[in-house]
């Protein structure tokens, strides 16, 4: 079960930020949904899996829940949250994974803390787009131009908002071995 790095190029892969997501989603989809069957059939053939194998895959699907989040925003609702807590409660029960690992799974549903919103992560997979490919991109310009607070002018708040959900965004995916860069500029 060991952990592979997506095979997407850094620096030189000039797609939109929300395709290079979208795939990395897709490749660590298929890795967690291989884990999780390699862990279903271990815990087949002994009654009671030991918690240190089962924590082996818990980074996983923490990365994997964390990730779906910004593939998938518009499906990260209280109420999807909660049927996906229900699936993966389920899901562990029949993998009989033990009792006192399901805390820390279950956990990642409920975090403290308002999630970034819907609006927010588009925003912030927007303004990583134009941080690659603007060498003179500014925050705040950016914010003053995109934001949707509804004030007349957009603050330092505005701009710290947009900005924190990049940066988020960005450690993500720089754990999941995908580090976005600035692309070169055309006449370079």
């Amino acid at each position: 079960m060991g952990r592979a790095k997506c095979t997407l190029p850094t620096s030189t892969d000039p797609r939109p930020v929300q395709e290079i997501i979208d795939q990395t989603y897709r490749s660590k989809r298929n890795e967690w949904s291989k884990a999780w069957k390699e862990f279903g059939k271990k815990t087949k053939k002994t009654p009671s899996l030991p918690l240190t194998e089962f924590f082996k895959a818990f980074p996983l699907f923490e990365e994997f829940c964390q990730l779906e989040t910004w593939a998938r925003p518009e499906e990260y609702t209280l109420a999807a949250r909660r049927r996906r807590k229900a699936a993966t409660r389920d899901a562990l029960y029949r993998a009989r994974v033990p009792l006192e690992a399901w805390g820390g799974i279950l956990e990642t549903f409920s975090k403290a803390g308002a999630p970034v919103k819907l609006e927010m992560r588009r925003l912030a997979v927007q303004a990583l787009d134009s941080w690659r490919s603007d060498p003179s991109f500014s925050w705040q310009r950016f914010a003053n131009n995109h934001c949707n607070c509804g004030k007349a002018t957009h603050d330092t708040r505005c701009k710290e908002r947009i900005r924190q959900a990049a940066i988020a965004l960005q450690r993500l995916l720089k754990r999941l071995g995908v580090e976005l860069k600035k692309l070169p500029c055309a006449h370079e």
